[in-house]
């Protein structure tokens, strides 16, 4: 079994003979990666120079370290040794993959000591171990995805011709489909990263569209969390089962269903997957929510996550409701880059909409931070008992601004496009 210190010196070596593999090589392993030491140093120097499209030799190699502290021998007959065993680079990956495998150790020992002094050094109260307890979750969750810097650089030129092989091999737009075929005409995919306010008075069914993404989403393949803080999950459950099973939600209120109606139940239950995680929490703060999702992130099940709604949330250090919800907004916003999924935030309406004819981007209740920090912004208003939503797409950075009229069945808990009486399935 090849040891940690072979893999390294293997590696390392493998670049100094065939230098036409440190493109390769880069991107399987940073040279942090390596033991601190002088094969870590020798790694780095060689990724710098191939950064500079200059090919690194041995011998070009030992005059480039010159100027750092040589380990005993030299630098030349140290790489020389690197190099000895060395056969070809087939064995790159292999060797790779044990020195990530032991990088990751050692950075996760290195957070469970960390954790344990952050954890000594907190104050007893509440507010305080929870920000302990964020601090260490958020770096499990960096370890995790191999990434601990937050920061994505992109070539321009890269990105351009990424763009143009995405067109020439027909690829489609990158985000998550709706279900709903009108809105996502006008969205085109629900980005990682993004946030879209969904904002309406009270019955306008903000929620409805809300559980109706969610359901359509974790349909096809995507694990969605919708995250309650007013209503009960049984409640949203039974819901999602009316919306599915197109049963009126008075016969499913009274538990009066006929033996049709309920092996309907049951064929529903079949077809909702369980990617659909529903949850009830009176008391959100970001915290609280962050830690729930990382987990769900962390076990593969998280793509998308509708909240419902942020008039409820609390940050318990704002002074002001005001201050309150702009930092909610923030925070969130800053959530949805951390996990990499888009976020669907539902939010109330000014009650001045009451009156006036339809919303507007000013009525957004609290806080103009909601507009600011959100990748769009979706206003419902719908006559009262009224079967049409009219879903005014009021600010879209991706796209074009307008409104859809959508489907909106009541008794089933269900918003459609128009032309359809069933949610639409997520297209090919």
């Amino acid at each position: 079994m090849t040891t940690l210190q072979e893999a390294e010196r293997i590696f390392v070596g493998t670049l100094l003979i065939f230098p036409e593999a440190v493109p390769e090589a880069r991107t399987y392993l940073h040279a942090d990666n390596l033991t601190p030491g002088p094969l870590r140093i020798a790694l780095q120097a060689i990724y710098e120079e191939d950064e500079q499209k200059r090919s690194c030799t041995a011998e070009a190699l030992v005059e480039l370290l010159g100027r750092i502290e040589a380990p005993p021998g030299g630098w030349a007959a140290f790489l020389i040794e690197a190099s000895a065993d060395v056969t070809g680079p087939s064995k790159l990956l292999y060797h790779a993959r044990i020195i990530a495998n032991a990088s990751t150790k050692r950075h996760a020992l290195n957070l469970v000591n960390r954790a344990k002094i952050t954890l000594e050094g907190s104050r007893s109260d509440n507010d305080d171990v929870a920000d302990a307890l964020e601090s260490i979750d958020a770096d499990l969750l960096a370890l995790a995805k191999g990434n601990n810097s937050g920061i994505e650089e992109c070539d321009a030129i890269d990105g351009i011709d990424r763009f143009l092989e995405d067109i020439k091999l027909g690829a489609k737009a990158p985000g998550i489909n709706t279900g709903i075929r009108d809105l996502d005409e006008l969205l085109l995919g629900l980005r990682p990263g993004e946030v879209m306010i969904v904002a309406a008075r009270p019955g306008c069914g903000k929620t409805t569209i809300g559980l109706q993404i969610a359901i359509n989403t974790s349909k096809a393949g995507i694990p969605a969390v919708f995250w309650s803080c007013e209503m009960k999950a049984q409640e949203l459950a039974e819901r999602a089962i009316c919306n599915e099973a197109s049963i009126n939600s008075a016969a499913m209120r009274a538990r009066k269903l006929s033996n049709g109606q309920i092996e309907e139940v049951k064929y529903a239950r079949q077809n909702l997957k369980p990617g659909l995680c529903i949850v009830h929490d009176q008391t959100t703060t970001i915290p609280r929510l962050r830690a729930h999702l990382r987990r769900k992130k962390r076990k593969g099940k998280l793509g998308l996550a509708i909240i419902d709604y942020i008039g409820l949330m609390s940050a318990p250090n704002a002074e002001s409701r005001v201050q309150e919800v702009s930092l909610l907004s923030r925070q969130l916003k800053a959530l949805a880059q951390e996990l990499c999924i888009p976020i669907i935030v539902l939010s109330q309406l000014n009650r001045t909409t009451e009156t006036s004819e339809r919303p507007q981007l000013w009525h957004l209740k609290e806080s103009g931070s909601l507009e600011q920090d959100a990748d769009q912004v979706l206003l419902l208003w719908t006559e009262k008992e009224g079967s049409t939503i009219e879903a005014n797409l009021a600010k879209n950075r991706g796209g074009e601004t307008r409104m859809v009229k959508l489907s909106f069945l009541r008794q089933y808990f269900r918003v459609s496009d128009l032309q359809w009486n069933k949610p639409a399935e997520i297209y090919s």
